[in-house]
Parts: C-alpha cells; sequence; structure tokens
C-alpha cells in the first residue's frame, strides 16, 4: 500500500510537471477521475450463504474549456460488483459538462458536473447469467481541493438517476431507480 501512494505521488507530479497555464480558461484542458473500493459484510449485507459483497468503481474523464469556466468532458465508467457466485460488471461511456463558480472559495473552487452514460452490464449468478443496457444522468456538485497550482482531490455528492431499458433478464427490463453518494476524485489542469 506504501509503495503505490508513492507511485501515485510520483505519478502526479509527472503530470503536474506537464501541465502548464491558468486553470478554467477556454483553451484549457482537464484530465482527471475516480477511484472506489466498498466492501459490505454483517447480516444486513449478507446474502442466504453468508457472502459479503464487493464493488469496485473507476470513472476516469478528460475535458476541454471551449469558455472560461465551462468545460466538455468524457466520461468512461467501469464497476465491478460481487457477492458470492453472484458477479457484474458495466462499462459506461459518455459526454458531460463542467461548470465551475471560478473564484476560489476557502482553500478551493466549487463547479457543477453534469454527464450523461451509456452503460452495458452483464452478471452471471452461478447458474444463469444476462446482459442489457441502461443510461444514467448524474449531477454532482464538487469542490476542486488544489495540492499545487494544477492538481488537486476532488470531493463530489452525486445523485444519479439510472434507467435499465433492453435487457435479457425480465425482472430488471424497464426499471428505474437512484443512487446518492459521495466520492472523491482528482484532477490535473493544463
Amino acid at each position: 500500500m506504501k509503495k503505490l501512494f508513492v507511485f501515485v505521488v510520483i505519478l502526479a507530479f509527472a503530470i503536474t510537471s506537464a501541465f502548464a497555464g491558468d486553470m478554467f480558461v477556454k483553451g484549457g484542458m482537464e484530465l482527471g477521475g475516480s477511484f472506489s473500493f466498498q466492501t459490505n459484510s454483517g447480516e444486513a449485507y449478507e446474502d442466504a450463504n453468508g457472502d459479503g459483497s464487493t464493488v469496485i468503481n473507476f470513472m476516469p474523464s478528460g475535458g476541454y474549456f471551449f469558455m472560461d469556466n465551462l468545460a466538455v468532458v468524457g466520461v468512461i465508467n467501469y464497476t465491478s460488483s460481487s457477492q458470492g457466485d453472484w458477479k457484474s460488471g458495466q462499462v459506461g461511456i459518455g459526454p458531460g459538462v463542467e461548470y465551475y463558480l471560478g473564484n476560489m472559495m476557502g482553500p478551493g473552487y466549487v463547479f457543477f458536473h453534469v454527464c450523461y452514460l451509456y452503460t452495458s452490464t452483464s452478471w452471471d449468478n452461478g447458474t444463469t447469467d444476462g446482459s442489457g443496457k441502461n443510461t444514467s444522468l448524474t449531477i454532482a456538485p464538487s469542490y476542486f481541493i488544489p495540492i499545487n497550482e494544477k492538481v488537486g482531490l476532488v470531493p463530489a455528492l452525486f445523485y444519479t438517476m439510472d434507467n435499465n431499458d433492453g435487457n435479457t433478464d425480465d425482472d430488471v427490463d424497464g426499471l428505474a431507480g437512484n443512487t446518492m453518494g459521495l466520492r472523491i476524485g482528482f484532477k490535473f489542469y493544463k
């Protein structure tokens, strides 16, 4: 774990040296992402066999400021879940926009992220499997906390509206749902 942390710090500074200029200005670029790992156990989260669940999510993004404080972004989302014999994977891609309020508020900058993802899902419960497609709209008030002039951490609250459509499992097809949460990521600006 310590080696991973040192690697991430060195990588952040190496990428930072390639990024120069003002942040959030027309013609600027951004590169970022978030990673999350979740494990659930205990009676509230275990299946009938006593298996807890594990969820891993990785969401890189990149963007271009086509005007000051307003960027168009591309987002890729990968999620892997498992619980006992049940396994699920999702890959999504889609466009988004980010609007930065511009002025520093406290130690960082407030911005709003909105994206629309097209997602392909597959699952296997050990005896049957299935797949499907869904779409989601995410709205995320976010906060860029600079580590240095061009790199920073990004905590964000997010609200996602999902629509499952075209699934091979009739129990899931046509269902809609919502997710709300907190994630932390990073951003590099050029």
